[in-house]
């Protein structure tokens, strides 16, 4: 991992510097790269948890990063992540923060990075240095002629404290009952067994974040397993009793049948891909937005969720991994065994363009998701979440 720093005094009151340093359009005035707002986050705004942008580094090395912004406390500080880059990019996460000083305001920009090649951090960090350099001295520039400042920040939320206890109590029944069931499907010969193995692996991963405390909103996440499991389970109970099930389901358990004595691991991913099509396609919108509806209405804005969901993206490769990993290796063409040997992000990213672009579809679900809550009927008490600054 490395870290690089820099400190930047800016003519202008902190207010000012935190619009210059957080609105895309007012970036664009002083940065080397090209910042593009994609979608507003809380309250309707960029320099809100959940708001999507895209930078465009400058060339020689162009790069494009997608960012979501973690968290903000307006004017002290603002986070953000890279949750789509380059596929040598492991980490790349950055926080401003903003102080007070008598000739105006001082911001502090620091950034993380970590790459899967070896040795190439080295030559990033100095390019890097040297662009951040050059935009602060352009933005301390600008800074003389100021934009107005930003909207005042909406109310802050009371403190949450919440017992996990029993949500991951939840989460680990759940668990064990996927873990059945693909123990079951085994015993049976059947070869939806792969996409049901996978399936409790990216559960087994989803409470490995909330243990490892990399998750905002472990609470929430908790609460997704069971929902998740309500619509899986019951349309592989439909499938296999005749009953009805939903169109995605039918295709993914329909596929997951499939065999090919010749190559047979290409129907396991076919119908691994299938399933997890049908889980981000049917069942994603709907428990995001059961979970948000039912347990935050009142007390958060849906797209504060936005980072965490973003940042369980990770699950999907590891299961895909650890789903490899238990395969006989006579399943295993030469191609497969040769993938394993590349960086983890590597592999994702050349899978995911040849076949189902899994982080694409996960960030549409999510908006689908949004559209469900905004569909809802209001309740008292409930957040505006038409609301703009």
């Amino acid at each position: 991992m490395r870290t690089l720093e820099l400190t930047q005094d800016l003519p202008c009151t902190i207010e000012q510097a935190w619009r210059l340093m957080t609105d895309p359009d007012q970036m664009n005035r002083w940065s080397s790269a090209e910042i593009v707002g994609n979608d507003p986050g809380v309250d309707d705004r960029y320099d809100r948890a959940g708001a999507l942008r895209t930078v465009i580094t400058p060339a020689p090395v162009r790069s494009v990063l997608r960012e979501v912004v973690v968290a903000a406390a307006q004017p002290e500080w603002f986070e953000y992540h890279v949750y789509a880059g380059p596929a040598t990019v492991r980490h790349h996460q950055g926080r401003i923060d903003f102080s007070r000083i008598d000739a105006g305001c001082r911001i502090t920009w620091t950034v993380e990075m970590d790459f899967v090649v070896p040795g190439i951090g080295a030559l990033v960090e100095r390019g890097l240095r040297g662009e951040l350099e050059k935009s602060l001295r352009d933005l301390a520039d600008e800074a003389i002629r100021p934009p107005a400042d930003a909207p005042s920040p909406a109310a802050a939320g009371e403190i949450r404290c919440i017992d996990l206890k029993p949500l991951r109590a939840t989460a680990i029944s759940t668990l064990a009952e996927q873990q059945s069931i693909a123990a079951e499907l085994r015993v049976d010969e059947d070869p939806k067994q792969w996409f049901a193995r996978v399936y409790a692996i990216v559960t087994e991963e989803m409470i490995g974040l909330v243990d490892r405390g990399v998750l905002q909103y472990p609470d929430w996440a908790l609460r997704l397993i069971p929902d998740f499991h309500i619509h899986y389970a019951r349309n592989l109970q439909n499938y296999r009793c005749g009953g009805v099930v939903d169109k995605p389901w039918q295709v993914a358990w329909s596929r997951c049948e499939q065999t090919d004595s010749r190559r047979p691991i290409v129907p396991i991913i076919g119908g691994m891909l299938a399933g997890v099509r049908a889980h981000i396609e049917s069942d994603l919108p709907r428990s995001l937005s059961d979970v948000y509806l039912q347990n935050y209405r009142n007390t958060h804005h849906y797209k504060d969720f936005r980072a965490d969901y973003l940042a369980m993206a990770q699950v999907f490769g590891i299961a895909s991994d650890r789903l490899l990993e238990q395969m006989p290796q006579d399943f295993k063409p030469l191609w497969v065994r040769a993938s394993v040997r590349l960086p983890a992000q590597i592999r994702s990213a050349l899978l995911n363009k040849r076949t189902f672009d899994i982080p694409k579809h996960r960030l549409a679900a999510f908006g689908h998701g949004y559209d469900i809550v905004l569909e809802a009927p209001k309740t008292v008490g409930e957040i505006d979440l038409s609301s703009g600054p």
